[in-house]
């Protein structure tokens, strides 16, 4: 005899999440960069919406973002004495 297969559903997306991708994307994207990653995203999740001109008064982009490394405090020490 044959076993029945248990069929399960893939839980539905949540809307608000959609939404969140697709915002957080548009901000990031321009029409002047057509092919970055986050203005590819953009126009994936909203074909029909247009990315954002980029405005008369808008700075570049930084050339550069230096690291930055923190470390825990240690407590009960300060200034490394």
């Amino acid at each position: 005899m044959v076993k029945p297969t248990i069929v399960r559903t893939a839980t539905p997306a949540d809307p608000d999440d959609h939404v969140q991708v697709f915002v957080s994307a548009r901000l990031r994207s321009s029409a002047a960069g057509e092919t970055t990653a986050q203005t590819r995203l953009a126009q994936s999740t909203a074909p029909d919406v247009e990315p954002p001109a980029p405005a008369a008064a808008a700075q570049p982009g930084p050339r550069w973002v230096p690291a930055v490394r923190s470390a825990k405090a240690v407590r009960g020490r300060r200034g490394g004495r």
